[in-house]
């Protein structure tokens, strides 16, 4: 397998497509905490999206699951038509890599999705708006290598290929 240089700036890097159902409470947050970091900096949801899941996401497992499980109760609640919004974004393939290995590690205490991390993430996570801008300038100067999970090998958001489309199959 083809793997990219660990200096490779994320920038650089090959973007992959992926779509999130959010609830609308999460889009919200998506859309509020993106307008106020677009003030000072050209951002993007898809730019929020990648500073959540590289700078403000815990990586060990049972924090995670404390950070996912309100957001799972009350997406439970509102379930049904209307409820939910699609947020397509291309993120960095590391990016992206880093998310799926952060669902891994959840899925060590229950069932996540993709988008229930990044839901979850734009209702707890998001930072004020100085450290947000400053999240946002350590992202544009991040590698893909710096997408590495703690105790992992950079290889493992180092590819170049993109999975195939739809729910990712749990590596377990």
């Amino acid at each position: 397998m083809s793997l990219l240089p660990s200096d490779t700036p994320l920038r650089a890097c090959p973007q992959w497509s992926t779509m999130q159902w959010l609830s609308l409470a999460a889009m919200t947050r998506i859309d509020t905490a993106t307008k106020r970091l677009a003030k000072s900096r050209h951002a993007s949801r898809q730019d929020l999206v990648g500073v959540l899941v590289m700078y403000c996401a815990p990586e060990e497992p049972t924090a995670l699951w404390g950070l996912l499980d309100p957001y799972l109760r009350g997406n439970r609640a509102a379930k049904g038509k209307g409820s939910h919004q699609a947020l397509m974004t291309k993120l960095p393939s590391p990016v992206s890599l880093r998310l799926d290995g952060l669902v891994e590690r959840a899925r060590e205490v229950g069932t996540a999705y993709r988008q229930d991390l990044v839901g979850a993430l734009a209702m707890k996570a998001v930072p004020a708006e100085n450290r947000l801008v400053e999240l946002f300038d350590a992202y544009y100067a991040a590698t893909a290598g710096q997408a590495a999970l703690a105790g992992t090998s950079p290889h493992a958001v180092l590819a170049r290929k993109a999975p195939k489309p739809g729910r990712r199959a749990s590596r377990r």
